[in-house]
């Protein structure tokens, strides 16, 4: 599996540098854009080629001149100036593609906006105290984009992308964030020579082909999934995942929170300081992960498979009902019960059959309802422990509520699904859509179902790096999970 994703990441990074590239003419010229007064804010807006063409643009002697840049031309903006191109009309679709360099002198902003899925490419951008956003659908590829001072943000809009070999940001801004990625971002490296802030939003997902660096201490919000190969956290580098609680465990992907995913090397000066936890996992070795970071001990996969787990409420008590199709090395399962998710206590414990291959059924009968959740722990005779459920009694109305998990996964797994307050006259269903929309796949998940019950949604075979959107369904009623696979 390591061997898999480190040639799925070499394989990525080949495909990055390969769409990076661009036209070199035996000459290129660079032309200027100019603000009347260079004390004072000045708004240019470019809508189409049209604009463009009519600038007004400079020659490299400072003189007006009627040419305008072209494929392969450098551009220069003077400071104060905040420059937004738009992209309305399929007939400049590729008009803004294969430019050379762009550089804003101080305080100056480029907004890139489309309607349409149209493409900007520059081979590098270069700022000076100035601010780059990507909104609509458009697609940024550029080779750099370097923030020679302070950066005042870089946003990447919901819709968005951007493709680059690097970002490099001097000094931190004054906005909360430096950073913000909403939709899609694929980059090879990101360099913060001081500290760097970057929120990931729970839309967002940003691939970081080779690494990311930051001197100081960086402040991360992850509330969407982030994947980097190589982690220089720098000193004592803080965490934010997003998850409903301010503490817990971030090694088990419960679908609760954002992901920070990590290929290959870990560095940290100080032990990373990490609130509302999701989901943080490290697929390399030991020898390339540094103790200080406290986050380098690798999932271990028991050798149990749950086929479900269910709860029935009975005028007994709280029954829990599951079924294994494979034990290997199993001691025995204890049932705990929470009141909040977060803390829970045992309230029994059923002996497992140690090696079996065939399928076997427990269930446990709480008497007492010590809670309004329960979940299962695993335990083999090594003392090695693994979780499933968790299943809800709790009273919230007819409101159909379905979670998946663990979001981030590979072809032909079994995630654990959750339903509540189903409709037993009608299945449960799962269509697996891509990000365009089209179905990948659909299966009646759960035939017969009880109104609360636990059980697993099988992903589909030969399914290629990238976002999906799971939907549950269960008659009218549905709702949707972000799949991704690394």
């Amino acid at each position: 599996m390591r061997k898999q994703l480190l040639f799925l990441c070499s394989f990525i990074l080949l495909n990055v540098f390969a769409d990076s590239t661009f036209i070199s003419k035996a000459y290129s010229e660079t032309y200027y854009y100019k603000s009347p007064d260079q004390n004072i804010n000045y708004k240019v807006t470019i809508n189409g080629s049209d604009d463009w063409k009519a600038g007004p643009w400079y020659d490299s002697n400072h003189q007006l001149t009627s040419n305008y840049p072209k494929a392969g031309d450098n551009i220069e903006i003077g400071q104060n100036i905040d420059l937004t191109i738009n992209v309305t009309d399929y007939a400049d679709y590729t008009f803004f593609e294969r430019f050379g360099s762009i550089k804003f002198d101080n305080h100056s902003t480029l907004v890139l906006n489309s309607s349409i899925e149209s493409e900007f490419e520059f081979s590098d951008i270069y700022f000076s105290n100035g601010l780059l956003k990507l909104t609509g659908n458009a697609i940024l590829s550029c080779n750099d984009i370097i923030f020679n001072s302070n950066i005042e943000q870089l946003l990447v809009d919901s819709k968005a992308e951007l493709i680059a070999s690097s970002v490099s940001v001097q000094n931190s801004g004054s906005l909360e964030f430096d950073v913000i990625i909403r939709g899609k971002a694929k980059i090879v490296k990101i360099d913060g020579q001081s500290q760097l802030t970057l929120n990931v939003t729970e839309t967002g997902v940003l691939n970081l082909i080779d690494s990311f660096y930051t001197q100081n201490t960086p402040f991360l919000k992850i509330c969407g999934v982030m994947l980097v190969r190589n982690f220089d956290g720098g000193v004592s580098p803080q965490i934010n995942l997003c998850g409903d609680y301010e503490d817990g465990d971030c090694s088990t992907d419960n679908g609760n929170g954002g992901k920070l995913l990590i290929y290959d090397k870990i560095e940290c000066s100080n032990v990373p300081v990490i609130s509302h936890c999701g989901y943080i996992t490290f697929y390399g070795d030991g020898t390339n992960c540094d103790k200080e970071c406290g986050i380098c001990d690798e999932d271990i996969d028991l050798p149990v498979k749950i086929i479900y787990f269910k709860g029935q409420t009975n005028p007994n008590g709280n029954l829990l009902i599951w079924e294994t199709a494979l034990e290997f090395n199993s001691s025995h399962f204890d049932i705990e019960a929470s009141d909040d998710r977060k803390n829970w206590h045992v309230i029994g414990s059923e002996k497992a059959s140690g090696n079996s291959d065939v399928n076997l059924k427990y269930q446990y009968l709480d008497k007492n309802v010590s809670g309004k959740f329960y979940r299962l722990a695993q335990y083999d005779f090594d003392g090695g422990v693994e979780y499933f459920g968790v299943v809800s009694f709790e009273d919230i109305g007819d409101k159909f509520a379905a979670k998946v998990y663990p979001t981030v996964t590979e072809s032909k797994k079994k995630l654990k699904l959750e339903v509540r307050n189903v409709n037993p006259a009608h299945p449960i269903v799962g269509v697996l859509y891509n990000q365009n929309g089209v179905v990948i796949n659909h299966d009646i998940v759960i035939e017969a179902p009880d109104v609360n019950t636990t059980s697993t949604y099988t992903t589909p075979d030969h399914l290629t790096s990238g976002v999906y959107i799971l939907t549950i369904s269960n008659g009218k009623n549905s709702e949707t999970t972000k799949i991704v696979i690394p």
